[in-house]
């Protein structure tokens, strides 16, 4: 997958077709059993459409109204948030870990970065390539793809989604400058699978369990991977970004038992070869 980016020029678009193919087959399976009201699969595409993390946060507002019993809906909600949490934050950080290559076999990276992606709304192949950029050029404000460039959280957890996309595209054109309609048609079909994957979490947990169990997943993994990118990457007085490890607060020490270290994020930098980075040496990680 890694290597095909490069020396394979239609290859994203061959993988974005594959899994749109794969969730328009599911969804056509699905579709019949599903019981509930259409303004639900409607707040679906309208949260993908979006790229914001306040809005995907909102969106959990209308989900949980537009369920058949929305008292019970939020129940379930709030009474599920710990596993639901850790859920999300444990399945981002396999993307993470399995976009390195970490696991063995080697196979088993791609077949659980795939699946965690699917939970998780992203696709594996994207993530890593853009990811492999950030180890490259890490905190280059020029060509690291996740820099915070110094901004305030809530403006660069609304942008990084979007901005990512960007950063791949740019890439892959620069690299292949292949024919602009072949460009448009991935870009297609990468909106498709954006928002096929709610879609097909709707139609697999139905609304009640949708708004109460998919969408904390789907928002507490994103909460994540902007975590790593701006905590992580704090930006001195000088305006120099270097990488961090973190866990002296208490969300730090919760966040590292569920998402297996990732807030060590320095000694991930230096070493990535750890699935858990907190393991990494004392002697090793200065």
């Amino acid at each position: 997958m890694f290597q095909s980016f490069f020396d394979k020029p239609y290859f994203m678009l061959q993988y974005f077709a594959v899994w749109a193919a794969l969730l328009g087959v599911a969804i056509f399976i699905l579709l019949p059993s599903y019981s509930g009201g259409w303004l639900m699969p409607l707040l679906v595409i309208g949260l993908t459409l979006t790229m914001r993390f306040d809005t995907m946060l909102l969106a959990i507002v209308p989900a949980v109204l537009l369920s058949p019993e929305p008292l019970e809906t939020t129940v379930f909600l709030i009474s599920l948030l710990p596993i639901t949490v850790s859920i999300g934050i444990a399945a981002a950080a396999l993307v993470h870990n399995t976009s390195h290559s970490i696991l063995k076999p080697r196979w088993l990276n791609t077949c659980i970065g795939e699946l965690a992606s699917l939970l998780v709304r992203t696709n594996f192949f994207g993530w890593k390539m853009v990811h492999y950029y950030h180890h490259k050029h890490a905190d280059d404000v020029e060509n690291d793809p996740h820099c915070p460039k110094g901004r305030a959280f809530w403006p660069y957890a609304n942008t990084m989604q979007k901005a990512t996309v960007d950063y791949l595209d740019a890439k892959h054109l620069e690299l292949h400058h292949l024919p602009k309609p072949i460009y448009i048609l991935t870009m297609v079909l990468g909106a498709l699978i954006f928002v096929g994957t709610p879609l097909f979490w709707l139609l697999v947990f139905g609304p009640t369990l949708f708004a109460a169990i998919w969408m904390p997943v789907f928002i507490s993994g994103w909460w994540l991977f902007f975590v790593i990118n701006y905590y992580n990457h704090p930006f001195d007085e000088k305006g120099v970004s270097t990488p961090v490890n973190l866990n002296t607060k208490v969300w730090h020490k919760l966040t590292n038992v569920v998402s297996f270290g990732t807030l060590y994020h320095k000694n991930h930098h230096e070493d990535a070869s750890f699935f858990n980075p907190s393991k990494k040496p004392a002697s090793e990680s200065n």
